[in-house]
């Protein structure tokens, strides 16, 4: 999923290079390929998705093929998960996906696993 800046385009709405998004409707989740380095506004990737689904639970951004910021929703809440940084024991490629649930604790360390997520922001809607 890694794009470069060559695919992608400038989105307003998100404040960033963007090349591509999909969406499950399954699982209600949202997943935008950004071009490397790019991080997504939050505000701007909530509204884009709640476009596509008033009922989305879960949001993904990637940069550079790596997971950067999970975006869940509990009730009328978002907040904002960003992986830990790598460590050097840590293989390349970033952090395992992480598990399907809004809840903060099960985003969290789970096993063995060193890419453990942090939370970084929290909004109502």
């Amino acid at each position: 999923m890694a794009v470069t800046f060559a695919e992608a385009a400038w989105r307003g709405d998100l404040g960033c290079f963007a090349a591509r998004l999909t969406y499950d409707f399954g699982t209600k989740t949202g997943t935008l390929a950004l071009a490397p380095d790019a991080c997504t506004d939050m505000d701007g990737a909530i509204a884009l998705f709640t476009a596509i689904d008033p009922a989305v639970q879960r949001i993904e951004t990637f940069t550079s093929g790596i997971r950067d910021t999970t975006y869940a929703r509990r009730g009328n809440e978002w907040r904002a998960f960003s992986p830990a940084r790598r460590g050097p024991d840590q293989p390349a490629g970033g952090a395992p996906r992480p598990p399907q649930s809004a809840d903060p604790a099960e985003l969290g360390g789970r096993g063995g696993h060193t890419g453990c997520l942090i939370q970084c922001a929290a909004i109502t809607i």
